[in-house]
């Protein structure tokens, strides 16, 4: 059976806003805003894509993680028309589970795309360079969320590991933890910042209905 799984908002290269999901067949749908009404297409298959694992957008720039554990960047034309900008092969074949961008430290209006895998690591591209510039062992188990600060070069993690990590990386891609807490017998599901100047670290576990939230400023 196909399901759905991954979900992005992208503005294509025609000037339009999409909302991009995938599927386990390794196709995406486009949903464009059309005045008064939703229009419904396919984006034209990528050669080797398998089928989708998550997805994040990026301006004109659409990241697709696969269950190959292989990351595609495309450049989104339109409502069907994609082309391939770069593909990274993964070490492993855990796939991605989680993606966000955040800001490169010490280069004006440039962005990593995070990618958080299975196997607890978090691989780091640069969106303008189209390259790999870090392998970081964040977690010791399955990296269950991601979530990027908004206005500096910090990203927060979680994993089933129980641990919460926030990540500040250095002008030369060196990553420093600068808070960490570990929530016993608790499985960590996601992560956001949150609060005033996004000063506040929130998470949530499985089998929870709690949101428990950490000042890390």
């Amino acid at each position: 059976n196909t399901y759905y799984k991954g979900v992005a908002a992208v503005r294509c290269l025609d000037g339009y806003d999409l909302i991009c999901v995938g599927n386990s067949e390794g196709f995406i749908h486009t949903i464009k805003n059309a005045g008064s009404k939703f229009k419904d297409d396919i984006l034209s298959k990528i050669p080797g894509v398998a089928g989708i694992a998550v997805l994040q957008g990026y301006e004109s720039t659409l990241c697709v993680g696969d269950t190959n554990g292989d990351v595609y960047l495309l450049s989104i034309e339109n409502t069907t028309d994609a082309n391939l900008v770069s593909k990274f092969e993964t070490e492993d074949t855990v796939p991605p589970t989680c993606m966000d961008t955040v800001m490169r430290p010490g280069k004006t209006n440039e962005s990593i795309l995070l990618v958080g895998f299975g196997s607890g690591k978090v691989e780091g591209i640069s969106l303008t360079e189209n390259s790999k510039l870090f392998t970081l062992h964040a977690h010791a188990r399955w990296l269950s969320g991601i979530c990027a600060h908004p206005d500096c070069s910090v990203f927060a993690t979680v994993g089933e590991d129980c641990v919460l990590n926030v990540w500040e990386i250095s002008t030369d891609e060196n990553m420093k933890v600068v808070f960490s807490k570990k929530l016993a017998d608790n499985i960590l599901t996601g992560v956001c910042f949150m609060g005033e100047n996004s000063r506040e670290v929130g998470v949530v576990a499985y089998d929870s209905a709690s949101l428990t939230i950490y000042s890390i400023y």
